[in-house]
């Protein structure tokens, strides 16, 4: 399929997810949240790689919230739009955000202080579309997919989204890197490749 496909497909579920009420987005988020739970490798992971949810995506406040609470060392990330790359940082409840160039709530640049991201165990993504062999169409600037081809180790993803952002197919590119396992307020899909 084409960028252009790509694009239309992305385009038509952003639109549906972004028009959920807040009612409905905080009803899948408490069943995501209790899918999420079920797993074995985010129970048992202490270095978590998290985005900062924001517009109609999944919201992770709480999922950051029960990592906190359980010890665990939560990273976020930060987008460097000159390289087009991203980089992560250890989130604590000092940590002074600011909204990014794309609108994300990220911390000061002035004040990160840089993590190694072979340290992570486990990443918890945000996407627009995915597949059941864990495909997904990000938002076109590939950020998730260069981080990841740049770690020495196999780290579990796990996407979050609404059951609706899981398609039969989406189209692939040589460099796209798939996720584990897709948590929406529906079902666990553990991917197949």
């Amino acid at each position: 399929m084409s960028k252009d496909q790509k694009k239309l497909i992305r385009t038509s579920v952003l639109k549906k997810r972004n028009s959920l009420t807040p009612a409905e987005i905080n009803k899948a988020e408490r069943q995501i949240m209790v899918n999420l739970m079920k797993l074995d490798q985010f129970i048992n992971s202490q270095n978590i790689f998290c985005y900062l949810s924001f517009r109609s995506e999944v919201p992770t406040q709480s999922i950051i919230e029960h990592c906190q609470q359980q010890g665990k060392n939560v990273y976020i990330p930060i987008c460097i739009t000159e390289t087009k790359e991203m980089v992560i940082t250890k989130y604590d409840s000092d940590v002074k955000l600011e909204t990014s160039n794309y609108g994300v709530q990220e911390p000061s640049k002035s004040t990160i202080k840089l993590a190694d991201r072979n340290i992570l165990d486990t990443s918890i993504m945000p996407g627009a579309v995915f597949d059941a062999k864990g495909y997904r169409i990000g938002y076109g600037a590939g950020y998730y997919d260069k981080f990841f081809s740049h770690i020495d180790k196999q780290i579990y993803k796990i996407a979050l989204a609404f059951s609706f952002q899981v398609i039969d197919e989406v189209p692939k590119d040589e460099y796209d890197i798939p996720v584990d396992c897709i948590v929406t307020e529906q079902e666990i899909i553990t991917c197949s490749r």
